[in-house]
């Protein structure tokens, strides 16, 4: 929603890195294909196409070279252990649980993206 990504850009921003958001999934996969990210930040409860869809689109198209490769890092309320399986099998490279805290989301974009 709205206001989780002005919260969520803000944080990041903050952290010193570049941010470009997206409304849905398949608005996320268009713009990955506008803007080549270095990460994305995927919720998984999205309209349109969720998080665990958009990822497993992303990762096909890199498969297929029409990507280059980037970090996905998933941005849920879920804490669950089954929403942490589905973002390991849909290819994500993190999890983040919600609310967003500074510390953790440094860390994790500190892991795979330099500011």
């Amino acid at each position: 929603n709205e206001i989780n990504r002005i919260v969520g850009a803000g944080l990041i921003e903050a952290l010193g890195y570049e941010v470009h958001t997206a409304n849905d999934g398949i608005d996320a996969i268009d713009r990955c294909r506008q803007i080549a990210p270095d990460a994305v930040l995927m919720d998984l409860d999205m309209p349109v196409l969720d998080g665990i869809g958009a990822t497993v689109r992303l990762r096909e198209l890199q498969r297929l070279g029409e990507l280059a490769p980037f970090v996905i890092v998933a941005a849920t309320a879920d804490a669950t252990d089954d929403a942490r399986l589905a973002c390991e099998r849909s290819g994500m490279d993190g999890y983040l649980t919600k609310p967003l805290r500074v510390a953790e989301l440094r860390a994790q974009l500190a892991r795979y993206v330099a500011v």
